[in-house]
């Protein structure tokens, strides 16, 4: 009906402008030309000049397959210049001290790498470098998004030095895939038990994808990654939705005990499979490392970024991205007789990034959690933050992350578990992980935009002491 009226009006427009032109001549042309509705000018176009549209399509498909064709000579030239280059020589990161930020109750020790470009980022081409960190037996594990790993004995407050590790990561996600997205990349590290857990990215299939764990035996003279879990599901971008979004595949892991871990899967913006109880994707699942194992622990997630474990409360703290808002604070009880369903994409303080009718009534993100049968997060932030990973800093006090907001965030649970004294430090750097260790925490900062300011381009390891918090 719409494009009926267009037509008339548009058939109107050009015998009045047919008329003019013959009283005025071409002088004005260009004048009244400019006074046209773009719609009408559009509908003018197709009706008789059909072939300046089809020219018009074809160079946008052109310009954005130059610009495509570009970006992908760039990542290809970042990443083998620097970090498979790194990677392939076995070279230790340094990372040196180079300034200290004092704050109310604390300071924070910066270090940044010295000696190598360390460049390549998770998020995109404007970040350089992104990383996970963990703690056991008194070293500290560095291990980078395309798969470098290295420990470190430091001590003190001197630099930190991160022997690298060899590993046959590259059997796994390689750059192959790296080429094909800025996104894909390692997602978590954990180690227990003389083992190494890495999480990761993978594709199944030709442009089918997933996310695994893979682990080997701990040994400071190469890891030999082998095969733990592939659910053999995967996501394409030829779904009902048509899309697939690889920031939001999770990949976080804590260890339950000595037979089982969980891990973090997210939706990759297939949303309808957080619902879905014969699907992996939107969820956190348990995996028995005796046979391999899973099953659903909770369902109803998007992107879980941040995990931890707190023993002494029975307790899971999860961390989990909203989309345009809603970021959340999620807790799951161990001892839960049922699938606990925290709601999306049916429940969410967030909105669409782009609203249709169609996608509004498939996944309509209502408000209320509690009021449609699921779990309603222990706090929400809208809009978001970012929010990344979180852990527990002593007796009912605890930290977490954001990446967009450039910030750490101290907070309390009571033993009702009830949220309360949120205070927010801000760091200005996007923050990945974070972990506490011997009355310290460690964090890893992804490196900045390059604005010109050569120091703030890589990533920094900041370190607070917790001794005079």
């Amino acid at each position: 009906m719409l494009k009926k009226k267009l037509f008339i009006i548009s058939i109107s427009l050009l015998v009045i402008y047919l008329i003019i032109s013959l009283s005025i001549g071409n002088s004005s042309l260009s004048s009244l030309k400019n006074i046209l509705p773009y719609q009408t000018k559009q509908v003018l176009k197709e009706i008789f000049f059909p072939y300046k549209i089809i020219n018009e399509r074809e160079n946008d498909i052109k310009l954005r397959d130059k610009e495509i064709a570009e970006r992908v000579n760039k990542l290809k030239n970042i990443i083998i210049r620097d970090d498979i280059n790194l990677k392939k020589s076995n070279k230790n990161i340094v990372f040196i001290k180079h300034r200290t930020d004092e704050f109310d109750k604390f300071s924070i020790d910066y270090f940044k790498p010295e000696g190598v470009s360390f460049k390549y980022g998770i998020t995109n081409l404007n970040y350089y470098g992104s990383a996970y960190l963990d703690y056991y037996k008194n070293k500290i594990f560095l291990l980078t998004a395309i798969g470098i790993t290295g420990y470190s004995e430091r001590d003190n407050n001197e630099n930190i030095v991160f022997n690298q590790i060899p590993n046959n990561i590259e059997n796994f996600i390689n750059e192959n895939q790296f080429y094909k997205s800025t996104k894909l990349s390692v997602k978590d590290l954990k180690i227990f038990d003389e083992k190494v857990f890495v999480s990761l990215t993978n594709e199944m299939k030709n442009d089918c994808w997933n996310t695994i764990i893979i682990y080997a035996e701990l040994n400071f003279q190469r890891l030999n990654f082998k095969e733990l879990f592939d659910p053999k599901e995967c996501v394409s971008k030829n779904n009902e939705d048509g899309e697939l979004n690889f920031h939001q595949t999770g990949g976080r892991i804590v260890n339950l005990n000595k037979n089982n871990i969980l891990l973090t899967v997210g939706d990759y913006r297939y949303r309808k499979l957080a619902q879905q109880n014969d699907s992996y994707f939107g969820k956190i699942i348990k995996i028995n490392l005796e046979n391999n194992k899973f099953e659903i622990f909770s369902k109803g997630h998007r992107n879980i970024q941040g995990l931890y474990f707190d023993k002494s409360k029975n307790i899971i703290l999860a961390t989990e991205h909203g989309p345009k808002g809603g970021d959340e604070i999620n807790i799951i009880k161990l001892d839960n007789t049922d699938v606990p369903n925290y709601g999306w994409p049916i429940s969410s303080y967030g909105e669409h990034y782009k609203k249709t009718k169609e996608k509004i009534k498939k996944y309509p993100l209502l408000k209320s959690h509690k009021d449609h049968g699921f779990i309603e997060p222990i706090k929400y932030f809208t809009p978001s933050i970012g929010i990344s990973e979180i852990t527990k800093v002593k007796d009912d006090q605890y930290i977490f992350s954001s990446l967009r907001a450039k910030s750490i965030y101290f907070f309390n649970l009571d033993k009702n578990n009830k949220f309360s004294n949120l205070e927010k430090v801000e760091l200005g750097r996007r923050i990945r992980d974070v972990i506490n260790y011997d009355e310290k925490i460690l964090l890893f900062l992804e490196g900045a935009e390059n604005d010109g300011d050569e120091e703030e381009i890589y990533p920094n390891i900041a370190l607070i002491d917790l001794k005079s918090f």
